[in-house]
């Protein structure tokens, strides 16, 4: 794959030859430019490519990149990414889905699955999809769930009164919100039932806790918060007597308010429960009635992945339906396989998406690409081994391995070095990140990068080299922390915990590690939940506040940016309106934002560059006309700080403004924090949408940080390192250091084994997944875990810190494989087998109607591209025509395909050959972008097929008809009565059946001079 002049970013004109079909790894500090050369170059121009294959107008549904910034690009294949955005969690996607697991149970339940005698259904795919209304549960629609409120979330603290404040609801004067009674009236009510407000929560029995949330009739109350004698003090406000009725309760209250509207505040306390008709199997109940083996498919969805693969193995096959279900049986034992390989064995197919980490979503994603059997093709992957523990590292290793042996092209943007180290060719780009990276470093051989440089080779500067020799490495610190106390979580049961009880450090660092799925998010989530809810906690009285940090983006517009979500924008504006020539011109704060109107450009509202759609041809950003890209008034622009305008600011990176702003403590605090998480590479303007999910969360640590440090803060960081080099896992570290070292709590759930091994307090979560894990293996100081011979995470530790240079290894060469069909049944083709060479140009002939077309187009075509449509997303595809009738028991070799028709041209009269060939999309979109003379119109007023562009005169069919008045007369030798006209007996004209016009007609003819009854 040949890249010349790659400008995208801060990439510098990079020329790069890829070796095709190898495993080859970009590498590199963060920000350096790996993404924009993998994702945004190679991956998006792959992917264009393809899509040029489509008509014109699939292509504006499917939308997709513009052209690459590159000079050119040579020997693309068509590309699949894989990005750090993973999977797109929704209520209606479940495990099942996102792998097609439940496609093919779908499949096996309508084919082979026994209903009730009784059953007057047919077994249709449709049937067993929630997605379908003759398949989902009519009461939750195939969601599942109900949301309602959950009484548990209510109870503060169990051994308290409900006069003490038992209740979450409870006010600082004893009053419960939403109970519409004071205290005293509820005392009333709850003695009715033999007990009262002083009696501690946790002996209260089941039926006195369900007067108190759920109401009585037993007693008539006064309604109101208020009692008559604190009324009776007000002035100016008559006291009038309160309404009685029944007690209602806090819950029913409660309800009522959320019919109404969504209240944030009642919202705390609903919980997503399983659907009262379905119990959470998003079917109808016709659909579990049918059963295949004694098992339902809501059972075998809820069974994690080992045991369904063992269901499938134990599933008998005899005579010929077992014949027919063993394709079935074959596809979905080499996904599961394969899922299970890659540590994901734990989930069950009606898993919601919505419920994965970030690294789940990645791995289901690439189990799916590896099970579609397909070569030449390019697989684009931002960091796969994200989220990932290192024991699930071989598995993605030999899952890359043998996607590539199929003949394929992986490229994956990486920083892990045991990742790294099975590559089987790497470029290395750098030095730095932002200005100072997109440079190719190093291309080629991993033994040649690891070897000995001299001192003017260009990867001697290479940090990554400089790992993953040994030569550099993160320091262990001498001592670990004791910490200032204890926090202690006990009996915690969320999703596949096990009555946990663990013990936090306050004052320290505390890592929670464990291979996926084990329980850690899990472990951590229920502290946090327990501490907000203000659950009583030993060792919580040392927490003031818990600041919780994840990877979600900081804005979902680019006119967010590190400036304005850290504060450092307002702060940089007062500095600018506070300048001489600023308050000469009347300009304030608001005239430095381009967000507000004021001072920046009215045409373009401070972009400084207007999109222009070129619909399937994508977007294409130029600069405004206006203010010529520079985003503000050129009077706003004259106002200069230190020589540099508002808009020079923005595109100053962090650490040059460090140096700018070092007379300004407000703004250079912050500022350092950034540049000292290792984010000086970022322009102060940087778009938030253009910003990693590492990158974003270290923003946000650094916007927390810049805030009071008098309070004690628990800070909880969800694997902080995603996204980051070991150079910036250095630079995390330290400033985590510096954070504890004030006095705060951080509690980190965290792979990175460097990470790790600067922990004070290291608790592990395992030993297995899912129903495997959910206990602590290990609790104690890294060299503990170390120790440990039952952790996972220990035998990696034990091992020195760094990564042995990779084994030598020559890119396997791939022999050209044929696409080979077995058993074609489509249409009339009678079970036949049938090899294409590669590389060769085969010709299908045959009689016309003996299956040439049936076997070239509706199997080998349809099946090479539909194959390569699952890895897009469901959106996408179903924009796509897919004919799904092929018909066959194997197909391998298949590649993506391109189909080019015997289409018969159109028989519709506005049919043109520009419409046929989509050039005249082309000339439409030019005209309408850059005409040069009249106004300036939209692409439909140049199509002669759209109201506003057609002629008048012919509606854009060109001609116009008319009558010819020749070809009405078929016998110019005879009188008009007697056969002169076509068709027309004596006597009878057109639209004269009957005769009665012929007399007006004689007499018109004789006053204009001449015989109607002569020839």
């Amino acid at each position: 794959i040949r890249i010349r002049g790659a400008s995208l970013h801060n990439l510098r004109a990079v020329d790069l030859d890829i070796p095709s079909n190898t495993l080859a790894f970009l590498t590199g500090p963060s920000g350096s430019g790996k993404t924009s050369l993998a994702i945004d170059t190679l991956g998006a121009e792959g992917q264009r490519r393809y899509l040029e294959t489509f008509s014109s107008y699939a292509r504006q549904f499917l939308g997709g990149p513009g052209h690459s910034h590159a000079r050119a690009i040579d020997g693309l294949p068509p590309a699949v990414m894989v990005t750090q955005r993973g999977h797109s969690p929704s209520s209606r996607s479940t495990v099942g889905t996102l792998t097609q697991l439940h496609d093919l149970l779908r499949l096996l339940f309508a084919r082979f699955g026994e209903a009730p005698p009784t059953a007057v259904t047919p077994l249709t795919r449709s049937l067993f999809s929630f997605h379908h209304p003759s398949g989902a549960c009519p009461l939750c629609l195939g969601v599942g769930v109900e949301d309602r409120l959950d009484p548990d979330r209510l109870v503060a603290d169990a051994s308290r009164t409900i006069r003490q404040g038992a209740l979450t609801v409870s006010l600082p004067n004893g009053y419960l919100m939403y109970s519409q009674v004071t205290l005293d009236v509820l005392d009333q009510v709850c003695r009715a039932h033999g007990f009262d407000v002083d009696t501690p929560w946790k002996q209260l029995s089941e039926e006195q806790r369900r007067v108190v949330l759920n109401g009585s009739d037993r007693i008539r109350v006064p309604y109101g918060k208020h009692p008559l004698e604190s009324r009776l003090r007000w002035k100016g406000i008559a006291a009038k007597p309160r309404q009685e009725g029944t007690y209602q309760g806090i819950l029913p209250v409660m309800e009522e308010i959320l019919r109404r509207s969504r209240n944030p505040r009642i919202l705390r306390f609903v919980r997503s429960l399983p659907c009262s008709a379905c119990n959470g199997a998003r079917l109808r109940p016709e659909a579990l009635a049918v059963t295949l083996d004694g098992a339902n498919i809501a059972h075998l969805s809820s069974l994690p992945m080992t045991e369904l693969r063992a269901w499938f193995e134990r599933l008998e096959l005899n005579g010929p339906r077992g014949a027919a279900m063993e394709p079935i049986r074959r596809s979905a034992l080499q996904l599961l396989g394969v899922l299970i390989d890659l540590g994901v064995g734990y989930l069950p197919l009606d898993r919601d998406t919505g419920a994965l980490s970030s690294g789940e979503g990645r791995r289901l994603r690439l189990a799916n690409l590896g099970g579609l059997g397909l070569r030449g093709v390019l697989y684009v992957l931002d960091e796969p081994s994200a989220g990932l523990h290192a024991a699930d590292q071989d598995a993605l290793c030999a899952l890359l391995g043998r996607l590539r042996d199929q003949g394929n092209s992986i490229v994956v943007v990486e920083h892990d070095p045991r990742m790294i180290a099975a590559a089987d060719w790497i470029a290395d780009i750098g030095p730095s990140a932002g200005p100072a990276g997109g440079e190719v470093l190093f291309a080629g051989a991993p033994s040649a990068f690891v070897a000995e440089a001299r001192a003017d080779d260009t990867h001697a500067r290479s940090a990554t080299r400089a790992f993953l020799r040994g030569d550099r490495k993160l320091e262990v610190p001498d001592r670990r922390r004791t910490g200032t106390g204890e926090l202690v979580l006990s009996g915690a049961r969320r999703n596949n915990l096990r009555s946990v009880d663990a013990t936090f450090l306050t004052g320290a660092l505390n890592v929670v590690c464990g291979v996926s799925g084990a329980g850690k998010t899990s472990l951590v989530e229920e502290l946090v939940d327990r501490i907000s809810r203000r659950v009583v906690l030993p060792g919580a009285d040392r927490i003031d506040k818990v600041i919780a940090l994840d990877s979600s983006p900081i804005g979902r517009t680019p006119r967010s940016n590190p400036a304005t979500y850290t504060g450092i924008s307002d702060r940089i504006r007062d500095l600018f309106a506070s300048l001489p020539e600023a308050k000469a011109r009347g300009l304030g704060p608001s005239a430095f934002s381009f967000n507000v109107a004021g001072g920046r450009c009215p045409d373009c509202e401070g972009a400084g560059v207007k999109q222009l759609g070129m619909r399937f041809l994508g977007t294409v950003d130029l600069p405004c006309e206006s203010c010529g890209g520079k985003r503000f008034l050129d009077a706003v622009l004259e106002v200069r700080f230190d020589g540099k305008s508002i808009r020079d600011v923005l595109d100053t990176t962090i650490h040059e403004a460090r140096a700018l702003f070092s007379a300004h403590p407000r703004i250079l605090g912050t500022l350092a924090l950034l540049d000292d998480l290792g984010l000086g590479y970022l322009p102060l303007g940087h778009p938030a949408t253009a910003l990693s999910g590492g990158e974003a969360q270290r923003i946000k640590l650094a916007t927390e940080l810049v805030g009071s440090k008098k309070a004690r803060t628990l800070y909880v960081l969800d694997e902080p390192t995603i996204g980051m080099h070991p150079v910036d896992v250095e630079r995390f570290l330290r400033a985590v250091h510096r954070l504890v070292d004030d006095g705060h709590t951080v509690i980190a759930v965290e792979h990175d084994l460097d990470f790790v091994r600067a922990a004070d307090r290291v608790i592990e979560l395992g030993p297995g997944s899912g129903s495997e894990g959910g206990t602590i293996v290990v609790a104690g100081t890294p060299e503990d875990l170390a120790a440990c011979a039952q952790s996972a995470t220990g035998r990696f530790l034990r091992a020195a810190p760094g990564t042995p240079s990779p084994v030598p290894r020559e890119p396997p060469a791939v022999a050209a494989a044929a696409v080979r069909l077995r058993g074609v049944r489509t249409r009339n083709l009678r079970s036949i087998d049938v090899e294409f060479p590669s590389g060769a140009l085969t010709v299908v002939t045959g009689v016309s109607g003996s299956g040439k077309t049936s076997l070239a187009f509706d199997t080998l075509f349809a099946e090479g591209r539909d194959r390569f449509l699952e890895a897009w997303s469901a959106w996408a595809r179903r924009y796509v025509p897919r004919k799904r009738d092929a018909v066959f028991d194997d197909a391998c070799g298949l590649t993506p395909t391109v189909g080019v028709r015997q289409s018969l041209p159109s028989k519709n009269p506005r049919s043109t050959v520009g419409t046929m060939i989509g050039f005249d999309d082309v000339l439409r979109l030019l005209l309408s972008r850059a005409g040069e003379t009249g106004p300036s119109l939209p692409a439909s007023h140049f199509s002669p097929n759209s109201e506003h562009g057609a002629c008048l005169s012919c509606k854009g069919l060109c001609a116009v008809p008319r009558c010819a008045p020749a070809r009405l007369i078929s016998r110019p030798d005879r009188p008009l009565f007697d056969g002169a006209m076509a068709g027309n007996e004596a006597d009878k004209l057109f639209g004269d059946p009957d005769g009665k016009h012929a007399a007006i007609f004689r007499h018109v003819a004789r006053g204009l001079g001449f015989d109607a009854e002569s020839a």
